[in-house]
């Protein structure tokens, strides 16, 4: 329908945005000249756009840029155009949304505790019970990240390509955590400062390894397949001493909130 008509669509989606709506939906990032896959290679994704500037015939968007972080950037009305109407699947889709100020929400701290906890321990709800003497799911959790050393033991014998996607996941999996944690300071719950300091240089490394896996994607230098694989090592084993250190004061809070509302 909009194909034939995109002024009509760009107009739509100013007004939409205009009444305090977002815009998500699907794009192909090869046309998006702010993405890693620009003119690169052919992907699918997700996309979220904010605001627009009429005068430069422009969109405000965030996400996941060249630069290998979440962050703000531009996308030209031509260049929308051609990236939702040329998806692999040749499927067009738009998802307006907009914000509930209303709401109240409030963290439940038993289950983010629970949460970090079967992280930590490689642990899903769904694995049930792990008898003893038998290896915990190597699929979740801080268990994913040795399946990675794994993967990278004989890389370097084959000159194989790193799949960047899952150390990108790494990488946004711990933005993120990054987030939860200076949450939970910012409210008071974890009283310890030094927790969100000492995670954030647990990020930049998990920002460095994804960097280091584009270098080696383009030189097979097997001394970066040594690099990564310490990264991983140390993220491993800082990650997890830092986060049993954050579960002790997750612990104490709830068990304190407890004794007051009793």
């Amino acid at each position: 329908m909009f194909e034939d008509n995109q002024d009509e669509l760009i107009d739509i989606i100013q007004k939409l945005i205009a009444g305090g709506y977002y815009l998500t939906g699907n794009y192909n990032a090869f046309y998006i000249k702010a993405k890693p896959a620009y003119k690169c290679y052919e992907t699918n994704t997700v996309y979220l756009i904010y605001g627009f500037n009429q005068k430069t015939r422009h969109f405000y968007a965030i996400g996941k840029t060249s630069n290998s972080t979440f962050e703000p950037y531009e996308i030209g009305y031509d260049e929308y155009i051609q990236a939702v109407f040329n998806r692999e699947n040749g499927l067009f889709n738009l998802n307006f949304l907009k914000f509930n100020d209303t709401c109240g929400i409030k963290a439940d701290i038993k289950k983010i505790h629970n949460g970090i906890y079967d992280y930590v321990n490689s642990k899903r709800k769904e694995d049930g019970p792990i008898p003893e003497g038998e290896a915990k799911n190597c699929r979740y959790g801080l268990n994913c990240y040795r399946d990675f050393l794994k993967s990278l033991t004989n890389q370097h014998e084959y000159r194989c390509y790193i799949e960047p996607v899952s150390y990108a996941v790494l990488l946004e999996h711990h933005i993120l955590m990054q987030k939860r944690i200076d949450y939970l300071i910012s409210t008071g719950i974890v009283d310890e400062k030094k927790i969100g300091s000492e995670y954030q240089r647990i990020v930049e490394q998990a920002r460095r390894i994804y960097s280091l896996c584009l270098q080696y994607n383009t030189s097979f230098d097997p001394k970066l397949i040594k690099q990564i694989y310490n990264g991983v090592s140390t993220i491993i084993e800082d990650e997890q001493q830092l986060l049993n250190r954050l579960l002790e004061r997750l612990k104490m809070y709830y068990l304190s909130q407890k004794a007051d509302d009793n």
